[in-house]
């Protein structure tokens, strides 16, 4: 497969998973019995998390010469967390998760 096709596919994975957690997670942790405030910090979480963590993965990935290995922790990390996700009961529990797997997923995308 070119490469090109390999990085579209990543892409449009990756955004379209950005797509359906901004428009069905909230649904989600509605159900779940969070209110409206702590719906807004488990979303702010990413967010937060973004402004930081880019910047050590791309350090990570150029000490140790592991641009692929970082995408394939970043891809891991999401799908281990969306398994998770069901048995993660309480706000901080969640809260949690969803920092952790922001964190871990923070660098594939820029490399």
């Amino acid at each position: 497969m070119r490469v090109g096709t390999r990085l579209g596919a990543y892409y449009f994975a990756h955004f379209a998973y950005g797509g359906a957690f901004m428009a069905y997670f909230p649904l989600y942790l509605a159900e779940r019995g969070l209110d409206a405030g702590r719906i807004a910090v488990v979303l702010a979480l990413p967010q937060a998390v973004r402004i930081f963590a880019p910047g050590f993965w791309g350090w990570v990935a150029d000490r140790w010469h592991a641009y692929r290995g970082v995408v394939v922790l970043a891809c891991s990390a999401l799908v281990a967390g969306a398994a998770l996700m069901p048995f993660a009961q309480e706000f901080a529990a969640i809260a949690a998760l969803i920092a952790l797997m922001s964190v871990l997923s923070a660098g594939g995308l820029p490399l």
